[in-house]
């Protein structure tokens, strides 16, 4: 395991995230939100199915492991500390 795929701290995805959806949501008229551990990814972000398949692609990247997406379920994006924690189990 390389420093990149050390553990990501919910305050770290926060921030990646963020830093993400900026990038991703640049030139729309997408009002950007302040993420925190405690945001939802899909009632407080409004994230779609494509940018989450994109937010996983870029966080998979960025966290130097690939995620077990056949364990991915809607409960892990209540939440930013839940889909933290669902990307450190993944990487075991």
């Amino acid at each position: 395991m390389n420093e990149a795929s050390a553990q990501i701290t919910p305050e770290k995805l926060s921030s990646m995230i963020a830093s993400f959806l900026t990038e991703m949501r640049k030139g729309t008229s997408v009002v950007p939100v302040v993420v925190t551990p405690e945001t939802n990814l899909l009632d407080d972000v409004g994230l779609d199915s494509l940018e989450i398949t994109e937010l996983i692609y870029r966080l998979e990247d960025a966290a130097g492991a690939k995620l077990d997406l056949d364990r991915l379920e809607l409960r892990h994006f209540r939440r930013v500390r839940d889909f933290a924690e669902f990307i450190d189990e993944s990487k075991r």
